[in-house]
């Protein structure tokens, strides 16, 4: 990723692409943005054929599946070589739930955004995802405490580590 560029496969041609770059070792660099999950690059840039808008072409000769390994031949300017891809699966989701008791109303609002219960008390969240609840009680109405997932309790905010399908009332 030299200059923080790739070489993007777009369609039969390499297309140059600006990213911008996080942490980075000798086997992984971490892509803040300017690339999206799927797409496909040139990994090997050290071949003068290997240039933006490039004709290539790409053929994979095993089947994919999560956590196994893709043999793929990219050509470019009539060199072919192989390479091999690992693909990893999703991280796990759980459900997180939002249980309303008492006769009062209000709302339930998380952070990242997902929950607003009222209306959508049920949300998956991705394996260690820190999830944060906010009560906001209506006039009239008095928000009395969490009890079920939450650490901490009172009246102020309740924080979920979503390592598995957790409840909160």
């Amino acid at each position: 990723m030299e200059g923080n560029n790739v070489l993007r496969i777009n369609g039969n041609r390499l297309a140059a692409r600006k990213t911008k770059v996080g942490l980075r070792n000798w086997e992984f660099v971490e892509v803040l943005f300017g690339l999206n999950e799927g797409e496909k690059i040139a990994a090997s840039l050290d071949r003068v054929e290997v240039k933006d808008g490039a004709l290539v072409t790409v053929r994979q000769t095993s089947s994919s599946a999560y956590s196994t390994q893709t043999t793929t031949t990219l050509s470019i300017g009539g060199v072919s070589a192989g390479f091999n891809v690992t693909t990893q699966p999703p991280p796990p989701t759980y459900t997180l739930t939002v249980i309303t008791a008492g006769t009062g109303s209000g709302t339930v609002i998380s952070s990242p955004l997902g929950i607003n219960c009222g209306s959508d008390c049920v949300e998956p969240y991705n394996s260690g995802q820190i999830v944060v609840l906010t009560p906001t009680a209506y006039s009239g109405s008095v928000f009395a405490g969490w009890s079920g997932a939450c650490t901490g309790t009172g009246t102020g905010t309740c924080t979920v580590t979503m390592n598995a399908s957790k409840s909160v009332t």
